[in-house]
């Protein structure tokens, strides 16, 4: 554990048992759920750019850390997929720029570019390298 967030971490503030589930929750879970439920909430109404790319950073950062796979060959795979999807569907057709415009969720990232205009990054480039980069990670730590 983390020894800056161990009193954060440590005193049960919420705890719900019943029947169906177990519902514990420490101060710092209370806060992380209050942070993003407000933005969250900031994006719903307003669709601010700084709202989507703040849960789809966090959507990234989750999936990083919780999406396991299982070995090197297994994420080769997928790298090498990805790299052939984003070659056809982004560089030889529409396709791709269509959807990434018109789907109005914390997908992509978001970086002002021109007279109002933005930029657009899908969270698949960031996610498989950064699923490739933890493997190599925990493959090092072992």
């Amino acid at each position: 554990m983390n020894y800056a967030l161990k009193n954060w971490d440590s005193t049960i503030i919420v705890n719900l048992n019943t029947r169906f589930f177990v519902l514990t929750l420490t101060l710092l879970e209370i806060i992380v759920l209050l942070f993003s439920c407000y933005f969250i909430f900031i994006y719903v109404e307003t669709k601010f750019w700084v709202a989507n790319n703040m849960i789809a950073i966090l959507f990234t950062i989750y999936a990083i850390e919780n999406w396991l796979v299982g070995s090197f060959k297994h994420i080769i795979i997928v790298f090498a997929g990805l790299i052939a999807y984003d070659t056809f569907f982004v560089f030889a057709s529409e396709v791709m720029m269509t959807v990434a415009k018109e789907v109005e969720l914390p997908l992509k990232l978001l970086i002002p570019a021109w007279d109002g205009q933005f930029a657009m990054l899908g969270l698949g480039d960031i996610i498989i390298p950064g699923l490739l980069i933890s493997m190599c990670l925990r493959y090092d730590l072992i």
